[in-house]
Parts: structure tokens; sequence; C-alpha cells
């Protein structure tokens, strides 16, 4: 039987929620009817993200595409790399090209313009918005609106991305399609044993409440305002702890320093511990007692999604994206947006009522469950992907 050839092309291969949610999407595809790779447009080392892709059999590329703190010489690096991926795609002659975000779908499509020198087009090519980009100039969104003519459909992962890029980038409605990012929820499921796992690690005494957050260090996670009103409940709450997970961004090292200074400042160095990005994130949700997602922009929010699904209560800012998902006081707990101290009630509530708190938690669940579950994203991707 004839497979179907799928090309994921990506920014990157670090520890971030398109490489997970790609991840997801391949693992759930029937390997006897698509044949999967993936180009990733950094040169990354050898990682867990890079490992995963290659134990479910998924083959992968990778170039040198420079896409931070560019200087004027690195454009012609950049059209070098182009040259060499659109060689790669003529070579391989996928029938779905799928590229994620505004520069790797930027990128992709160019080299697929190119690609029709070489008398070769894809079936179908897909663009996956995973960001209101607030940050795009008006140069950005009409090379978003012009490329969107050689775009079959762009998919976004929720309905607050898709209305932000149908107003700002002026495409026509007909071109996109809501598919909400999905959860394993065989994977990510409560399990009261987990607690052991933070517990043994960090030393940390059992009557110790864990919050945790888990997201790469960027300005955009909003770790600040979570720092700053933990060191504050610190004072009123002594057996808080706070467990982050994440990664550094090499063009926002500022963002972890400035994480630093904060714990420093505020004298909470014993009370604040790090992990590194993780296979078993699993037992990381289900050992904390309270997941917090600052975050001051999302597209969706996996992260807080697998955390609900674990059964956690969760506290999330209000913006758009997480209204989709939380009802305020029914399956979790919304705070304003960049408010420290709208943050801080939020959180001193959670915990002083915690124990009367879990149909909060059953809720949560429930709603991934039922709504937010990977089987269901996969079958949309496989009918996006099946053309024959």
């Amino acid at each position: 039987m004839k497979k179907i050839k799928v090309l994921n092309i990506i920014p990157s291969l670090q520890d971030g929620g398109i490489e997970s949610l790609i991840f997801r999407i391949y693992k759930g595809l029937d390997d006897k009817k698509f044949d999967l790779s993936v180009y990733c447009l950094a040169n990354i080392e050898l990682n867990y993200s890079y490992r995963r892709f290659l134990d479910i059999g998924c083959k992968v590329t990778t170039f040198n595409f420079i896409n931070t703190n560019r200087k004027f010489h690195h454009i012609f690096t950049n059209l070098l790399q182009l040259v060499k991926m659109t060689y790669a795609i003529n070579k391989y002659k996928p029938h779905i090209v799928h590229s994620q975000d505004f520069f790797s779908a930027s990128i992709t499509r160019f080299s697929l313009i190119l690609s029709r020198l070489f008398l070769y087009k894809p079936r179908k090519s897909f663009v996956t918005l995973h960001n209101m980009q607030f940050w795009l100039g008006w140069l950005h969104r009409k090379v978003n609106k012009v490329l969107s003519f050689t775009t079959d459909k762009i998919i976004c992962n929720s309905e607050s991305v898709y209305k932000f890029s149908l107003e700002n980038d002026k495409i026509n409605s007909k071109k996109y399609i809501v598919v909400y990012n999905g959860i394993d929820t065989a994977e990510y499921k409560p399990d009261t044993f987990s607690k052991n796992y933070l517990m043994d690690k960090f030393q940390i005494e059992s009557g110790d409440f864990l919050i945790g957050n888990v997201a790469t260090f960027s300005v955009r996670k909003g770790h600040k305002y979570l720092l700053i009103a933990f060191s504050e409940l610190i004072e009123d709450y002594k057996n808080l702890k706070l467990v982050l997970v994440g990664g550094k961004r090499t063009h926002e090292l500022g963002v972890y320093d400035e994480m630093i200074q904060i714990i420093a400042d505020n004298k909470i160095k014993d009370k604040v511990y790090f992990l590194e990005p993780r296979h078993d994130i699993d037992k990381f949700y289900n050992g904390i007692d309270l997941y917090v997602m600052p975050s001051a922009v999302e597209g969706f929010g996996l992260a807080l999604a697998e955390a609900m699904a674990c059964g956690k209560i969760v506290i999330a800012s209000d913006i758009p994206p997480f209204k989709e998902i939380i009802n305020d006081g029914q399956n979790g707990f919304l705070f304003r947006n960049k408010d420290v101290y709208s943050l801080k009630e939020v959180m001193s509530f959670v915990i002083s009522n915690y124990n009367q708190l879990s149909d909060i938690a059953i809720n949560a669940r429930n709603t991934i469950v039922n709504k937010f579950s990977s089987a269901a994203m996969i079958k949309k991707y496989d009918e996006l992907y099946s053309i024959f």
C-alpha cells in the first residue's frame, strides 16, 4: 500500500508546545498509512525532543536558518539554507507539507514556490498558527496574506487565534479551520502516588504545599508574576514550595536572569526549584498540589490542559485562549492578566480552601476528556492528511 508522505516543518526541536504537539499527532497516526518526516529550521543537538521523534520512526532533518539576533550577512546564510531545503523537499516529494507559525511557515511557502521550478507541488499545503501573533508588523501581515493564496488550509489551535488572525491578517475566512490541541488522557491521568516523585528529588517535606508551572522561560510565559506573587504568599503560608519546569531560550536569556534576580531579591531561593524538560512530565503534574499558568500571551495552553487532565486544580491568566478552556470557579480559576495582586488573591483563596475544592479538580479532568482529547485531534489530522 502506497503511504501518504507527510512533512512537518517546525522552527526548533527544543521543549516547546509546537514540538510536543507534532510529536503527539505523529505518535497517534497510523504508520502503515503515513510516512512521517520533520524538518527543523534550527540546527539542534540530539536532545530529548529530537530523540522521541526518532523513537517513533520519524525521519528528522535539520537546517541552519537564523531567526534570532540576525545580522546583514545572515541574509545570505538563510538564502543558502532555503536552497538546501528546497532541494530536500523536491527529493522527498511529500504529498502533504505542513508548517508551523510565522517564520517556518513563511520559509516553507517560499520554498514551495521555488519548488515549482522543479515541477513539484505538494497535494496539500497547511499552516498552523499557535499564537495570537501581536508582535508581527504590517509587512509580516502582508506576507501572511499573500502567502495564504498558496495555502490550502490555515489551522488555528483555538477560536481566539482564529479571530485574531482573521482580524489582523485579513485572510479569507474560508481558509481557516480550528483544531484544538489534544491531550492523551490515558497518559495524563490522576496518580496519587506521584507526590513522592518530587519529595524524593528535592527532599520536600510531606506537609509542604507544591505549586508548579511548565513553560519555556520566555517573556510571554509570565514567570515574573508568579514569582512575585509566590514571594508575597510565603509570609502567610510557610509551607509553600514552587517547582518550575522549563528551558532557556537563547534569544531570551534575560528572562531567566530576571527570574533568578527576583528569587534573590525576595530571599526565596530555598523555596523555588528548577527542573529541566522531561519525558515523565505526567509525574510532575501529579506530584504538585496546584498548577499555575501566568502566561501573558498564548494560543492554546498545552501544559494547562495536561495539568487539568491529571486532575489538578489550576489557576491561569484570563487571556482569551484560557477562557476557552477554563470556566472560572467551575473547572479552574482565572486571574487578571499581568496583575500580581489578582494572582496572589486567587492563589490565597485556593490554598486556604484547598480541601473543599475537589470537585474543581474532577471537573478539570472531565473538561479535557470531553472536549480536548488527543483522539479527537488525531482524527481531525487524519482527515486533513488523507488525500488518497
